[in-house]
């Protein structure tokens, strides 16, 4: 049987390649591969059309 498990830090964040994202959720570390460039700029074009109205407050 094994204690607690230890609680992801800062410093843990530290340790992620720099070809990969690093997320603490829960106390626990995520890494995953970077996404390709074409998904990169359709997410991220995808995320302005449809935030856009929203984050300035405009009314349709």
């Amino acid at each position: 049987m094994s204690g607690p498990k230890r609680r992801a830090t800062y410093e843990d964040m530290e340790t992620v390649p720099p070809n990969c994202v690093g997320e603490i959720v829960d106390g626990e570390l995520y890494v995953s591969p970077r996404p390709a460039s074409p998904h990169g700029r359709a997410a991220s074009r995808l995320g302005m059309l449809l935030g856009g109205p929203f984050d300035l407050g405009e009314k349709r």
